[in-house]
């Protein structure tokens, strides 16, 4: 390859990885705004895409806080913009939907369809790393920490969503419901 194809590739790889972030942060202000203004919207799409923010934001939160975050040195407005995104918004869009909801949304097929994203990111962002070099975060440097570990985090993390959608619907059933009202 190339060197110019290589930076290429590079910025692909690098701007799918910010993507990644920035959709999760997208689908929860989204979908919280849109709510906001009509809280018995309830469409199929819909709930993929609300449940696909709610819980990627989640464990968003919980990856940096538990395997980036000691990683990081940051100060000034670079530690506010961290704080913000990566742990204040994970909390609010959590204590937002156990509030108002709007509840029940939650189903297997529901479920089934926002874990679609996250699989379909890590094949790539591995598939395109194998060829680069380049991941955008540590532990899935297979170059550096080896295929097993890598393999190991993608399993534990994919684990961590497949509990967040089971602990989600399961309090999605047994918190309050929120009436459905005019559904579109």
């Amino acid at each position: 390859m190339t060197a110019a194809r290589a930076r290429s590739v590079h910025l692909v790889v690098a701007v799918v990885a910010w993507a990644a972030v920035v959709l999760q942060l997208v689908l929860v202000a989204l979908t919280s705004t849109v709510l906001a203004r009509e809280p018995a919207l309830d469409r199929p799409g819909w709930r993929v895409a609300r449940l696909a923010g709610l819980v990627g934001i989640t464990v968003t939160g919980l990856v940096h806080f538990f395997l980036l975050r000691p990683l990081l040195d940051l100060d000034g407005a670079d530690w506010v913009a961290d704080k913000l995104l990566h742990m204040v918004v994970p909390v609010l869009a959590l204590a937002a939907w156990a509030v108002v909801g709007p509840r029940p949304r939650i189903g297997v097929r529901e479920s089934a369809y926002a874990l679609c994203w996250p699989l379909a990111w890590l094949v790539w962002t591995l598939a395109v790393g194998e060829v680069d070099g380049w991941v955008p975060y540590p532990f899935l440097d297979a170059g550096t920490e080896g295929w097993g570990a890598v393999a190991v985090v993608s399993v534990g993390i994919t684990a961590l969503f497949l509990l967040l959608f089971g602990a989600f619907g399961w309090l999605d059933r047994r918190l309050p419901a929120v009436p459905r009202g005019n559904t579109r």
